[in-house]
């Protein structure tokens, strides 16, 4: 579901910059002073909410949805270079690299999900078999990949 708050309509560098500063601890007060003083924040303003400004409620509401979905990322993002890092995902050929990497952050992303203590068990239930549904699809779609190519060349393949 997209968000249609003031702070979801800001341009995305913009957002970006505000949850680096929320992540690097910046208080609200400064936060907001420095939000209402771009001219792409007004113009958002100006065009969807009769330039009324971004108020404590409304980045509080952002720090609630938007921030947190973007902490998630970014743990899901730190994960995903761990785990290639450590050679979890490594000696891809240049074919197979695209559906590796959604595979490692889908995997990060259940990794950072089940050591989660304050998560939900019912919404970690709920992730964990969305993820699930998404790896099943990408491992079916890379076996019929491969049987495509091994009925398109089969002479490149060995039998067994």
């Amino acid at each position: 579901m997209a968000r249609s708050g003031k702070i979801a309509r800001l341009p995305a560098e913009v957002r970006a910059e505000l949850n680096e500063r929320l992540h690097n601890g910046q208080t609200g007060k400064v936060v907001l002073a420095w939000l209402n003083g771009l001219e792409p924040v007004r113009a958002v303003l100006a065009a969807h909410f009769k330039g009324v400004l971004i108020n404590e409620p409304n980045l509080s509401a952002w720090r609630s949805n938007g921030f947190a979905q973007w902490r998630e990322a970014e743990e899901t993002r730190r994960l995903a270079r761990e785990l290639r890092r450590d050679g979890v995902v490594s000696g891809l050929e240049d074919g197979t690299k695209l559906a590796a990497i959604a595979m490692t952050l889908k995997v990060a992303e259940l990794s950072r999900l089940l050591i989660d203590k304050e998560c939900e068990p019912l919404k970690q239930w709920k992730r964990l078999c969305e993820i699930h549904g998404h790896i099943s699809r990408m491992r079916r779609d890379e076996m019929a990949e491969i049987g495509m190519k091994i009925r398109t060349y089969p002479g490149l393949f060995k039998k067994y």
